[in-house]
């Protein structure tokens, strides 16, 4: 009997442990996401970041042949994200117009002027990458009922002290990202996404910097994207 009372208390002190635990780790995600709020200026200038605009142009070489890729995109939210694109390869340009709407997407090809559903593997994989991408940028999206957040400590990125945040979404892989301790900014977010062909996934990392002040909002006017090491930033 002394036996079992004894296991009976080991159990539940395990359970109460484990909810105080849990507890706390809420209680420092808040808090954290309480600092990147006010980070950005508080909850009323944060409203203003559900919707943003990106422009930029990316150069690489593939099979000797140079490609310019030239963007306008904006994205809304995690999941809404629309793109102009002209595409220069061989000397020649094609304009192309992709949505993402959620689970679904569409591409408009301005050359053969004909609209199709985007590949259903390709969707995910660019939802990842936005969400990595825009995550950091305005705190109240991550309080969506399909994400769960953790604490993840503290480390650094480069020399500056960091506290981390992850973010789990159904179906999607973890998103790790730090926050400046001192100032609550962003500093840096980090994803595997899975690549449309096969199972390979890559590691993208996207640095923050150059934080000005627009209309009372901070805003990182400069994002370093980091492809398995090999910086892949729009100029």
């Amino acid at each position: 009997m002394k036996t079992r009372n004894h296991l009976l208390f080991v159990v539940c002190a395990a359970v109460i442990c484990s909810n105080v635990a849990h507890g706390d780790d809420q209680v420092a995600v808040k808090e954290l996401l309480d600092k990147v709020t006010n980070a950005y200026g508080g909850p009323d200038q944060t409203a203003k970041l559900k919707a943003i605009a990106i422009k930029g142009k990316v150069t690489a070489s593939e099979g000797g042949m140079d490609i310019t890729f030239a963007f306008d995109a904006s994205i809304q939210g995690l999941d809404t994200f629309k793109m102009d694109a002209e595409v220069t390869a061989g000397g020649q340009t094609q304009r192309i117009v992709m949505v993402i709407n959620g689970n679904k997407g569409w591409a408009y090809n301005a050359a053969q002027n004909k609209t199709e559903e985007a590949p259903k593997e390709a969707v995910p994989m660019v939802r990842q990458f936005l969400s990595a991408l825009r995550g950091p940028g305005n705190p109240q999206d991550l309080l969506d009922k399909d994400i769960s957040l953790s604490h993840g400590g503290e480390n650094k990125v480069n020399d500056t002290e960091t506290a981390i945040l992850r973010v789990q979404r159904k179906d999607f892989s973890e998103i790790t990202m730090y926050f400046d301790k001192k100032t609550g900014l962003p500093l840096k977010s980090e994803t595997k996404v899975k690549q449309p062909t096969g199972n390979e996934e890559r590691t993208y990392e996207f640095h923050y910097s150059e934080f000005k002040n627009v209309g009372g909002v901070q805003h990182p006017h400069r994002v370093k994207i980091v492809q398995e090491g090999k910086d892949r930033s729009p100029k």
